[in-house]
């Protein structure tokens, strides 16, 4: 199975290990990600502020799965756009795993439901009117991905002690482009580093039920940089008994604002100088053009 768009920041279907190279997005070289990546997104934009109960999810999850979208049939005349043809592509899923289909489409629609809800939370916690970043995420252009990391031998290079900044093996430092980052996981793999600390600390898998929450970059420019793009990298866990670093399996839904949102900082949070307004789609093709697919 192909991804449907190799070359497109918002990529479906399959890609396969080493076709992607996150340390270009943020302007470094590196070598590909050695990790197999199976993406999903909307099919079509989004006409609600999906932040409440089941009728959100049902709703959502009809806009990721065009086979059974009624949120498509509105939308017909804007997706002749080029730029909506390229935010809303059609998934590409694999033949006959119609139940996966259907558990990844309901797990991507309540976690997004679940990231208009924190926008609302965000909202709160910084004064703002609520629906600030929420309505500017109804048209959003939000990715879900599932990422296995193979087990692999383990050797000096590959340890999770390496001082580098990219140690081979497994995800380079980077930041994430959006609102904020969801996050489920089985095994160790993910550290941070902490503002004003170069120094990279261990991210517990987290227990069952739970989800690990990142900052993304939007949400960084939106509060003027008062909250902090987390700074992230994936590295080898330590190797089990028969000497080999464990196979790494994580499922992340990139919250992101809606196709065509601009983005102003927010007056007052904070005493910097206020930064540009920035579209998102300007940006994040910016980005993520720079992976070396």
């Amino acid at each position: 199975m192909k991804c449907f768009l190799p070359h497109s920041p918002h990529p479906r279907g399959y890609s396969p290990e080493a076709s992607e190279n996150v340390a270009a997005l943020m302007g470094r070289k590196g070598v590909g990600d050695p990790v197999e990546k199976f993406s999903v997104g909307f099919e079509a934009p989004l006409t609600i502020d999906a932040r409440d109960g089941s009728d959100a999810i049902e709703f959502v999850s009809a806009a990721v799965d065009g086979a059974k979208s009624e949120a498509k049939q509105d939308n017909d005349d804007d997706v002749n756009d080029a730029l909506l043809k390229q935010c809303f592509a059609p998934n590409v899923w694999p033949e006959g795993a119609d139940e996966f289909r259907d558990v990844l489409s309901k797990y991507f629609s309540a976690a997004f439901v679940l990231g208009q809800q924190l926008m609302e939370l965000f909202a709160e916690a910084l004064q703002v009117p609520l629906d600030t970043f929420s309505k500017q995420c109804m048209k959003s252009s939000a990715s879900l991905r599932i990422l296995r990391y193979p087990s692999m031998p383990a050797s000096p290079s590959s340890t999770s002690e390496s001082s580098a900044d990219d140690p081979p093996g497994r995800m380079a430092w980077h930041t994430d482009l959006g609102t904020v980052t969801l996050l489920s996981t089985d095994e160790l793999g993910l550290q941070v580093q902490l503002e004003g600390d170069d120094k990279w600390h261990w991210v517990p898998v987290p227990p069952k039920g739970a989800l690990i929450v990142n900052v993304g970059d939007v949400m960084s420019h939106w509060t003027n940089g008062q909250w902090v793009s987390t700074r992230h990298r994936v590295v080898c866990a330590p190797a089990n008994q028969e000497g080999r670093v464990p196979q790494r399996t994580s499922i992340v839904m990139f919250h992101q604002p809606g196709y065509d949102a601009v983005i102003e900082p927010i007056c007052g949070a904070n005493d910097k100088e206020k930064l540009p307004t920035m579209r998102w789609n300007e940006f994040c093709a910016d980005k993520m053009n720079r992976i070396d697919w």
